[in-house]
């Protein structure tokens, strides 16, 4: 990145894992913690990737915000790593003035005169509370960014770049097939034989859908030229092969009703606010103009045909709506959310202000209609908001429900869907998680995977036992009630723009996957290290699971996680052996091999773990230190060098203030996931 002019910066520093009252809560957490769980990637990247800047997190550290804290932005940051490039907070701003200027807070975003970094710095620095000299490195850390990135030499941003290339397209579908992970392949049923496959029914709420839509996931959000579907990726390599169902019609789809909307000056509905605008306006959570006309209105389902949703007040051209109310769910129960939107965009908002869409729906982008599920409980007011902004053609908005079905209805309403997956030789059900969830700005509160997509998955299991499920999510969910009944399960992420076409490479055997989960997959939330461990409030979050958090607390607790951190199954199969260890002063030298001993072309990431001495009751049973990929042909043999320098035997002691390499014998592991290291061997180490 940094090769082409362009400043990484590294975010959000530090312990920042929370999204709820992200601006203000604390983070209670231990020195050896910080130092060995969440201080490495950081000190990674300044070091050995040397990023050019890093962004410090809203929250605080110990009750101190980042952006105050010497310790962390000086001590640790510029002096024990040896940072040269600048520290910006992200865009909330610095919460005070000397005191973040002297702990080394280099910038504040985004700038303002009247903001604590403008004027009042300038003051602090003419009274004397600031020395100059605090000032002076400050420039000197910008300057050096500007020199680096090309400004100071007048080299203009854009100067060399080109974007939306052919190969920017392939690339973007080698990536993400390479990051898919195949969590299950009983009966090897993928990948798929595309000359003898027959026919191929693909169903499930995210099959048809796009996720890079703007504002979408919050700061992550994508806006590309275009994105393929998994439907559209599956047509294009199996044409007529494919034939598609929609879910949406079992869902029962109904406007929410005006009798369980929170009355609003003594009227059931929503409250409505309309804008005029002069021209096209993206949809955002804010609104910087007043309304035109505001009133009540029983629902959101608007079709207004060449004319105007206020004849005589608001031009038909452009305009903005926005639909407030306060659901009071008449029972508990996953219920499910659909927004059409018609000639613009539309958003469903779950905070009063600010925050990213949970629903995103746009026509100018092909993706007009948006479905997610949402748990409520009986009695406890929901609060919902739909934002619509018109851009061309004829206007439209419909946010609609299907509360809770009782297990009769459902099935009954299913037998239409297991009669078509019968006729199919496979099925593909599409499904997981969205942007409604898994985003910027809110956590999720559960890991329940969606009540409805579980019922079409079981549904289509139970009809065709030739049933693969992709998954689409950025986070894990509870899949113990319908994996077993599936025999292929592909983990998909948030793909992208070509991710269609990835994942029909994937189905269809053109790439053998190589992925592997970056996390420990929990069975239920409660298994996990954090919950389990942890506590919480909405000022404090208390890392009392301390460095026993992942695949550290699952694999030295003895307890199962659905799937372990490092797992990914491929179309081949590799063996291990050959583990040579030789130590070379303070570094020690692993070797092994790796042997693809099946049919077909694939690629490995190998792991290296070291194991703590035994007795070392406070240390996690190993931890990775080092990682691989290689890619194999069918009968091939490689063998895999790894170094380890001394602080991969290392933890830091506290009362020292300290790394330190305790004496003791270590176990040096190899293999393919943190739960599979066939490979062992025993080495002496401690302090040289």
């Amino acid at each position: 990145l940094q090769s082409k002019g362009v400043a990484s910066s590294l975010k959000h520093y530090v312990a920042n894992n929370r999204e709820t009252n992200r601006g203000s809560y604390s983070s209670e957490v231990d020195r050896r913690t910080l130092e060995e769980i969440y201080f490495p990637a950081f000190k990674a990247g300044v070091q050995r990737g040397g990023a050019w800047s890093v962004m410090t997190a809203a929250n605080r550290v110990n009750g101190e915000y980042i952006s105050d804290s010497r310790f962390l932005l000086t001590d640790i940051l510029k002096d024990a790593w040896g940072f040269d490039g600048i520290v910006l907070t992200d865009w909330v701003g610095t919460h005070s003035t000397e005191l973040a200027a002297l702990a080394g807070l280099d910038v504040s975003m985004p700038f303002r005169a009247n903001s604590l970094f403008g004027t009042p710095l300038l003051e602090a620095v003419r009274a004397g509370r600031v020395p100059e000299e605090v000032i002076d490195d400050k420039v000197r850390r910008l300057l050096r960014t500007m020199g680096r990135v090309g400004i100071l030499d007048g080299i203009a941003q854009t100067e060399g770049g080109v974007a939306r290339t052919r190969e920017h397209y392939d690339l973007a579908r080698q990536i993400a097939a390479d990051s898919m992970v195949l969590l299950k392949n009983d009966i090897n049923l993928l990948p798929l034989d595309l000359e003898s496959s027959g026919k191929i029914l693909v169903t499930g709420f995210s099959a048809d859908r796009l996720f890079c839509l703007p504002g979408a996931g919050g700061s992550s959000s994508v806006n590309p030229r275009y994105e393929v579907t998994p439907l559209q990726g599956l047509q294009n390599l199996a044409g007529d092969k494919v034939v598609y169902y929609p879910v949406d019609a079992l869902a029962g789809f109904q406007p929410i009703p005006a009798e369980v909307l929170e009355e609003q000056d003594g009227i059931r509905g929503f409250a409505a606010r309309y804008f005029q605008t002069s021209r096209p306006e993206p949809v955002r959570s804010r609104h910087s103009s007043q309304p035109v006309v505001t009133r009540m209105e029983s629902a959101v389902d608007f079709m207004w045909e060449m004319k105007s949703p206020v004849e005589g007040t608001i031009a038909p051209d452009f305009f903005r709506a926005s639909f407030s109310a306060r659901i009071i769910p008449p029972v508990s129960g996953s219920y499910t959310f659909r927004l059409t939107s018609g000639g613009g965009q539309a958003g469903l908002y779950v905070k009063q202000w600010g925050g990213s869409p949970f629903l995103m729906a746009d026509s100018m982008r092909d993706s007009p209609v948006a479905t997610t599920e949402v748990n409520m409980r009986a009695g406890e007011p929901f609060y919902i908001r739909v934002e619509y902004s018109k851009f061309r053609g004829d206007a439209s908005v419909r946010l609609e429900w299907m509360p809770p079905m009782d297990e009769k209805d459902r099935m009954a309403t299913f037998e239409e869907l297991a009669k078509v997956a019968k006729e199919a030789d496979t099925v593909i059900v599409v499904g997981g998680l969205d942007h409604s969830v898994d985003s910027e700005g809110r956590d999720r509160t559960d890991m329940k995977f969606p009540a409805l997509q579980e019922a079409i998955i079981r549904t289509v299991a139970a009809a065709n036992p030739r049933t693969a499920v992709v998954l689409i999510n950025g986070s894990p969910v509870e899949v113990g009630e319908w994996i077993e009944e599936v025999p292929s399960v592909l983990e998909a992420w948030y793909p992208g723009m070509e991710g269609g076409n990835a994942i029909a490479d994937i189905i269809f055997g053109k790439v053998n996957p190589s992925g592997k989960l970056p996390f420990s997959w929990p069975k239920i939330l409660a298994d996990s290290p954090s919950h389990k461990l942890g506590r919480e409030d909405d000022d404090f979050v208390y890392y009392d699971e301390g460095v026993f958090i992942g695949y550290r607390y699952f694999d030295t607790k003895g307890v199962e996680p659905q799937f372990p951190f490092g797992f990914g199954l491929s179309y081949t199969e590799f063996e291990y052996g050959g583990l040579q260890i030789e130590p070379n002063g303070a570094k020690v030298k692993v070797s092994f091999t790796v042997t693809n001993v099946g049919r077909v072309a694939g690629a490995e990431v190998a792991q290296l773990y070291v194991g703590a001495p035994e007795g070392a009751d406070d240390r996690p049973v190993h931890e990775l230190k080092g990682f691989r990929k290689v890619l194999l042909q069918p009968g091939e043999t490689v063998t895999v060098e790894m170094e380890l320098e001394p602080d991969a035997f290392a933890t830091f002691d506290m009362a020292q203030g300290k790394w330190v390499v305790p004496n003791g014998e270590y176990r040096i592991k190899v293999g393919g996931s943190s739960r599979d290291l066939p490979l062992q061997e025993k080495i002496t180490r401690g302090n040289l």
